[in-house]
């Protein structure tokens, strides 16, 4: 069967082997043709391009909500409002090239934003351009260049500043309780807000906390509980000092081990404000709870914890982020080196010198 459309020729064998059926099909080809669909009816029909706006519709209703926590959706919610909808929100999605990848740095460092929160904005924005690719939206992504991150410093506390910190809430079982909690046992801040009475094992030689999840607040202060940033639970056994805090602190109301009055959850502001307090009581340096985490894994390390318990206790998906505790581990090397000299003593150099070998090469010993 042939036929002229826009001047070509097409020639197309009909299913059905009559006059009538020949002409049927050409007429069904031929409204095909006018609509901009393949002559292959068993071909998929060519789809819009979407716009990178009604894309990340789709990305935050599908991907996102399907394998980011609550905090993770809310975060990625705000990267696309503040930075990525602004610079490509009108274009289609297949237009954002790398040139235009580049132009979006340059605007994140004219704000003054940090290479690692450039990074985050940049992660995201790959994320989304893969999961597209990956769904056969995109034939191709772009190349995103990540911004070099420098290491973080980490702050922690001395053994004494530490001491001054706990020696100032004495007085006060629950804030000494949740100054415990992270300094002796590693909690998070979200995971102190989280923690409910029955996470605790206080028996005598089997004290133990149980941190299976965590608390988050969006910008409205709507409150969600959610897994811990790894998204395992982890057992973390109790000092002495901690196991004695949370049993003096018992008497208070409600679910949550750190609650109000009248027993509802705690803010992370109320959290803070506690915090603060208890610094400036102790005339210390102000910091965020974070610190005390940063101060649980420090002096583990430091008093020689291995590399593994370390991360088990902090609750660490990588181990790389573990390892930046390890530096202050002020023996870990030497103790590495000792194991060469138990298995094959060192030689001084003047008895390894072979017989007939001087002191200067080439010079006869004398």
């Amino acid at each position: 069967m042939d036929f002229y459309f826009g001047g070509d020729r097409i020639r197309k064998k009909s299913p059905i082997n009559t006059k009538r059926g020949a002409e049927e099909h050409e007429q069904r080809l031929r409204q095909r043709l006018l609509a901009g669909l393949p002559l292959d009816e068993s071909a998929p029909a060519p789809t819009t391009m979407p716009s990178f706006a009604e894309f990340a519709v789709e990305f935050m209703g599908t991907y996102v909500k399907a394998n980011n926590k609550q905090s993770v959706q809310q975060e990625k919610r705000c990267i696309f409002d503040h930075h990525l909808l602004p610079a490509f929100g009108e274009r289609k999605l297949d237009e954002v090239r790398e040139r235009d990848i580049e132009q979006l740095k340059a605007v994140l460092v004219d704000k003054g934003l940090s290479a690692k929160r450039a990074k985050n904005i940049l992660a995201v924005l790959s994320r989304m351009l893969r999961y597209a690719h990956e769904i056969s939206v995109l034939e191709a992504t772009p190349i995103i260049r990540m911004p070099k991150v420098p290491p973080t410093k980490m702050d922690f506390l001395s053994d004494d500043d530490y001491a001054r910190l706990c020696s100032a809430a004495q007085s006060e079982p629950n804030r000494l309780a949740m100054l415990l909690v992270a300094g002796d046992a590693g909690l998070r801040k979200g995971e102190i807000l989280a923690l409910e009475w029955g996470d605790l094992d206080l028996g005598a030689g089997t004290s133990s906390i149980t941190i299976s999840r965590s608390v988050w607040h969006n910008n409205e202060s709507a409150e969600y509980v959610d897994s811990p940033k790894s998204g395992r639970a982890r057992r973390v056994p109790t000092t002495d000092g901690l196991r004695r805090a949370l049993l003096a602190h018992q008497s208070l109301p409600g679910k949550r081990v750190f609650c109000k009055d009248d027993g509802s959850g705690l803010t992370p502001g109320q959290l803070e404000v506690a915090l603060r307090a208890m610094c400036s009581r102790a005339r210390l340096r102000q910091i965020g709870w974070h610190v005390l985490r940063h101060t649980f894994g420090s002096h583990l390390a430091q008093r020689g914890a291995s590399l593994k318990a370390v991360q088990e206790l902090m609750g660490h998906s990588e181990i790389a982020t573990t390892m930046r505790y390890m530096h202050l581990a002020p023996a870990h090397h030497r103790e590495a080196i000792s194991l060469l000299e138990a298995v094959t003593p060192r030689a001084p150099i003047d008895s390894a010198r072979p017989s007939g070998m001087g002191t200067e090469f080439g010079h006869p010993a004398t």
